[in-house]
């Protein structure tokens, strides 16, 4: 007989700031960030859909404008267009809001049946 196990205390994910043992859900365009904007529509001809929305990219992708550039960390092992996939718990260049400069912001859910670790 064979048993498994699974450590997960060695894999954890960073969501919302917090560690977790789930894999964070891809980001997309229109998936709200922290600060209530949404991220953009993607400034390339997007290639590659998750739920029918471009999936948004580390270093590409941006919230509120073109200044709040996604930065990371992101799925390090997974890739589309060349750029690492956006997820949950990503953080957001500060950029300017409505009546307020947006600071500390980060991504929150997306896709709800894709993650990517």
């Amino acid at each position: 007989m064979f048993q498994f196990y699974l450590n997960l205390v060695e894999c954890p994910y960073l969501v919302n700031g917090e560690h977790n043992n789930i894999m964070p859900a891809v980001q997309r365009t229109g998936d709200l960030a922290s600060c209530g904007d949404p991220i953009d529509l993607p400034l390339i001809t997007p290639t590659v859909f998750v739920g029918g929305q471009p999936i948004a990219k580390v270093g590409l992708s941006t919230v509120g404008g073109t200044t709040g550039k996604i930065t990371g960390p992101g799925a390090i092992t997974v890739f589309a267009e060349g750029f690492m996939v956006s997820v949950a718990g990503d953080g957001v260049i500060d950029h300017p809001g409505t009546t307020i400069v947006h600071t500390g912001v980060t991504l929150l859910l997306g896709s709800p049946n894709v993650n990517a670790g």
